[in-house]
């Protein structure tokens, strides 16, 4: 029988504690979320990216690609539009670990509505010919509220590489 009280006034005391200290419980969060974006030709696509030497096709006001002639040559790398609604986007592009040529650029405050070239700064590592240089784009508001990663491979026209005269022949 003293078994039983004790036992009872144990679960009493738990009970109690329990509705006292709660439950460890929460009925409200603050959660960051992310949003998905993939880069297509659709017309209300957010970000829309052109390759210059690529076979989509490419805005006509920005035409062609430029090859890169020597070691870090600045070159139009990408055509980007931006279609996010009353925000202006800054751009960051880089080769990804895994891509054969270096890559650096960027564009800062392209206006919504607005479509400019991405200049970067191009190393070929050696790779002559057409390259495919394996990017990471970031788009960005200026405030923050708008992060968007995206994966893209662009072509990319790497120097040939320079002949030497031949053995036995002299700049006469």
């Amino acid at each position: 029988m003293r078994r039983r009280r004790i036992a009872w006034l144990l679960l009493a005391v738990v009970s109690l504690s329990a509705l006292v200290a709660g439950t460890g419980g929460f009925d409200t969060a603050v959660v960051d979320r992310g949003i998905s974006l993939v880069v297509s030709d659709h017309e209300r696509a957010l970000i829309s990216i052109w390759d210059p030497g690529g076979s989509s096709p490419e805005p006509p006001q920005y035409p062609g690609e430029d090859p890169v002639t020597r070691t870090e040559t600045r070159v139009k790398l990408l055509v980007v539009e931006n279609r996010v609604s009353d925000r202006a986007l800054d751009l960051r592009v880089m080769e990804r670990p895994d891509s054969p040529i270096e890559v650096d650029g960027s564009y800062d405050g392209l206006a919504s509505g607005e479509m400019t070239p991405v200049m970067a700064d191009v190393d070929c590592n050696d790779h002559h010919g057409r390259v495919d240089a394996l990017l990471t784009v970031e788009a960005t508001t200026p405030d923050g509220r708008f992060e968007s990663t995206i994966r893209y491979d662009a072509s990319v026209v790497c120097p040939d590489p320079v002949s030497s005269p031949s053995a036995g022949q002299s700049d006469a």
